[in-house]
């Protein structure tokens, strides 16, 4: 007698589902089925060598020691960051204002002038490695008023080549900016100075001490400019921070010049930085016309908020013949005058050698894109031919730029004077 098709069914459920449940399984008293605790037979009980349980916790232990994670030293980042090889950039700067001014103070026959000028540069900066640089910027520049003569044509900047040669040592060679000195209005423990349009070797240590530099430089006009050793310097310093003060000593050799040494403290406080140079000379080194002479500076900057401060003493003890070089100076800025776009600077200077100073109150409106506008009131006192006063028997009027020092004022033709500038100056 065969099943019906009904029992065939209900046998083919009960096999499939006996096949999906333990065979040991614990027994639970049907009483007892409200107890918070229900015993089952696996606990404690191992299982391929290991002991189970059923708590959570162990699957979050740390794993054993046998468990080795190898670096394959791969930096699977590197795919997503972006790295540029070669950065170009320019500017363009047009500049034009007008100027007039007094000869002296009697405000007798005043004289006008009206002045342009149109500068513009390019730069390559090329990284093809994070060892090595190369950074070239060149410069040209036009005055409307001679447009006949074309563009000055390209002027080198700076061209020179970084290389690192391991994290405690770099190499710089060519045409870079460099500076050592604290000064700010005067700066004499600069002897390196000439660099700015020399070839220059720069050896560097920053891991030793605070940074450890020794370089060569020297203008190499043609050939024979390139073996004469009078044509190059040799020079080397090195930085030290103790706390908040910052130490630099270094020195200068030329064959011809002698030696040139300096010394240099910075302290950097919550608003206040005073610093001090001191730079002594050796001349004419091995003869009997030896001699030496020294300068020394003090100064001090003072910050807070949108105000800055820059005062300085120079005393300049270079020539025997003058036993009164004394010389002060001042910079006062204030940024943001009542949360605007205006900004307003007071420079002066002054020398006990002869009496003679300039000083100058200058205003400037940053408020347009890409466009400033100036306004400065420059004067002179002391007599003509002064330190601060040699051009004020020339007959031309240049229009100054209240960001630079002596050179403004020995540019100007006047005693008292002002002008307005308008610059245009666009990155591309």
């Amino acid at each position: 007698m065969f099943p019906s098709q009904k029992n065939v069914v209900l046998l083919i459920f009960l096999i499939l589902l006996s096949s999906f449940c333990p065979r040991n399984v614990a027994a639970v008293d049907l009483d007892e089925k409200n107890d918070s605790t229900v015993s089952s037979k696996f606990d404690g009980e191992e299982i391929g060598g290991e002991e189970y349980t059923d708590s959570l916790d162990d699957l979050f232990d740390t794993a054993e020691d046998d468990v080795i994670i190898e670096d394959t030293n791969i930096d699977h980042m590197q795919q997503f960051n972006r790295h540029e090889s070669v950065i170009i950039k320019g500017n363009f700067t047009a500049t034009g204002g007008l100027a007039g001014g007094w000869k002296d103070y009697d405000f007798k026959t005043p004289k006008a002038t009206v002045a342009a000028n149109i500068n513009a540069n390019i730069s390559f900066d090329l990284r093809p490695d994070t060892n090595f640089r190369l950074f070239c910027r060149f410069d040209t520049e036009v005055d409307p008023q001679k447009f006949d003569e074309g563009w000055s044509g390209l002027q080198i900047d700076r061209l020179y080549v970084d290389y690192t040669i391991a994290p405690w040592m770099g190499v710089s060679v060519g045409q870079f900016p460099m500076s050592w000195g604290e000064g700010k209005l005067f700066n004499p423990a600069n002897l390196i100075s000439g660099v700015d349009s020399s070839v220059n070797l720069k050896i560097s240590f920053p891991l030793a001490l605070n940074g450890i530099n020794l370089i060569a430089y020297g203008r190499i006009r043609n050939r024979e400019s390139l073996y004469s050793l009078e044509n190059f310097n040799f020079a080397g310093n090195f930085d030290k921070v103790f706390g908040k003060v910052k130490f630099s000593l270094g020195g200068k050799y030329n064959s011809k010049a002698g030696i040139n040494t300096y010394f240099s403290a910075k302290a950097v406080f919550q608003h206040i930085e005073p610093y001090v140079d001191f730079r002594y000379d050796f001349f004419n080194v091995g003869t009997d016309e030896f001699y030496s002479s020294f300068k020394v500076l003090g100064g001090l900057i003072f910050l807070v908020d949108n105000f800055s401060m820059v005062t300085e003493y120079f005393y300049d003890g270079s020539d025997k013949n003058i036993k009164n070089d004394h010389n002060f100076g001042v910079t006062l800025a204030y940024r943001r005058i009542a949360d605007l776009p205006l900004h307003i600077y007071i420079n002066a200077q002054h020398t006990l050698f002869d009496n003679t100073g300039g000083a100058m109150l200058a205003l400037t409106y940053t408020g347009f894109k890409d466009f400033d506008f100036r306004f400065g009131i420059p004067f002179l006192w002391g007599k003509e031919n002064g330190r601060y006063t040699l051009s004020l028997n020339k007959h031309e009027m240049v229009i100054g730029d209240f960001d630079s020092n002596t050179e403004f004022y020995q540019n100007w033709d006047k005693r008292i004077s002002a002008f307005l500038t308008i610059s245009l100056s666009k990155d591309f």
